[in-house]
């Protein structure tokens, strides 16, 4: 019997649910091939698109699943089967670098900065935030038929040579059911920023503005910019980039792990010679 023969009779033509057995090195092969395409062609076409890299994902493990359970070969069927949820949170990861590349950034010292600069994100240079002059305004709303109380707070930030009495362009938000959730904002180390520019700005920063700059008789530029911390885009864009290689390579050593505990608690029997 030649080998394509033996190929066709012993996996394309075995019953369903019949076992397929191959050494434990053929059968690690076969399942890092799984892997590499599975996660590897949805990777690729995840640059493209996230629906197409979950679209490629979900053919292709479809198809892996079938040739096992047809083929038998258990080593397959458990390879595919453990690459979806890697594969899954990669091609997620793809999509959080794509994202994180397209933000638009701005960087320049916060004394550059105006409010008619439109970017996705701010990193800000020769600054500090000025919490001795930071403000937290109380206002009430109601969630469920009980009015609850919510916080906006601002807290300037300046260039590191500020004086009291220049005008402030920006200025670091914080919004939260407690007051003391304010403190910590403003304290934390301000890396990136992002600007506020909902609808809520005139009625509730808006007034936390007027009365910080009442309270400590602070000169408000016109109009000023409400920054809020974010992630900067280089960290974001990193964290994407290890997860998504790192979870294939988590999950493939999850499925190797297995399937040799597996084949140590049930050794593999020979096959049956084929007569050719």
């Amino acid at each position: 019997m030649n080998p394509n023969q033996w190929v066709y009779v012993n996996i394309f033509n075995k019953p369903l649910g019949a076992r397929t057995v191959l050494p434990i090195g053929q059968s690690i092969l076969a399942g890092l091939i799984v892997f590499a395409l599975l996660i590897g062609i949805a990777l690729g076409f995840a640059f493209l698109s996230y629906n197409a890299g979950m679209g490629a994902l979900v053919t292709l493990g479809i198809m892996a699943l079938a040739f096992g359970y047809r083929s038998g070969m258990l080593a397959v069927l458990g390879a595919a089967f453990v690459a979806l949820l890697p594969g899954v949170l990669a091609v997620g990861g793809v999509d959080d670098y794509r994202r994180a590349k397209r933000l638009s950034i701005i960087e320049a010292p916060v004394a550059e900065l105006s409010y008619r600069q439109m970017a996705d994100v701010f990193v800000l240079r020769d600054f500090r935030v000025a919490t001795e002059f930071a403000h937290v305004r109380r206002t009430y709303g109601t969630v469920g038929g009980a009015p609850q109380a919510e916080y906006f707070g601002v807290a300037p930030i300046v260039p590191t040579s500020w004086n009291k009495g220049q005008q402030i362009i920006a200025w670091l938000g914080c919004t939260g059911s407690e007051q003391s959730w304010c403190q910590k904002v403003f304290t934390h180390p301000l890396r990136a920023a992002t600007r506020e520019d909902g609808r809520r700005f005139e009625a509730y920063w808006g007034s936390a503005l007027v009365e910080a700059a009442q309270r400590h008789g602070l000169a408000i530029a016109n109009p000023p910019l409400v920054l809020h911390h974010t992630e900067p885009p280089d960290a974001r864009s990193g964290r994407a980039l290890t997860g998504m290689i790192a979870m294939p390579i988590l999950g493939f050593v999850l499925w190797l792990i297995g399937f040799l505990a597996w084949r140590a608690i049930k050794p593999a029997k020979a096959p049956a010679p084929v007569k050719g």
